[in-house]
């Protein structure tokens, strides 16, 4: 399991089977849950209004936090070695890779919405 994102005034957390679920801080209520159907291999990662997380099948994916609802997915093609970091708006992901290319060391986010 990941470690839970408080976002707004829900906390959102990932399972290693695949579900990412919000529920609100107060009650505990339940806003919305989804299943990728890949195991998560990462913590999620807020940006703006995105939630990043890498799957075991070297996907990375982007959920609005407010919906669950994808915003975009990033096919590497490589293994994903580590947790992901996010640094002035570019998000570094230790994967394998056969040779170092600097172009690959991190990709330029900008915050939706």
């Amino acid at each position: 399991a990941s470690k839970p994102v408080v976002y707004e005034n829900m906390v959102i957390q990932a399972r290693l089977n695949g579900e990412i679920s919000a529920c609100y801080l107060k009650n505990g209520t339940n806003v919305w849950q989804i299943n990728m159907g890949q195991r998560i291999t990462t913590d999620l990662i807020p940006f703006g209004n995105n939630l990043i997380v890498c799957t075991e099948n070297c996907r990375v994916r982007s959920f609005d936090p407010l919906d669950g609802k994808m915003n975009w997915e990033l096919e590497l093609n490589k293994a994903i070695l580590a947790d992901m970091s996010l640094s002035e708006q570019r998000l570094y992901i230790p994967a394998a890779m056969r040779k170092r290319n600097p172009d690959a060391w991190g990709k330029r986010l900008i915050p939706k919405g």
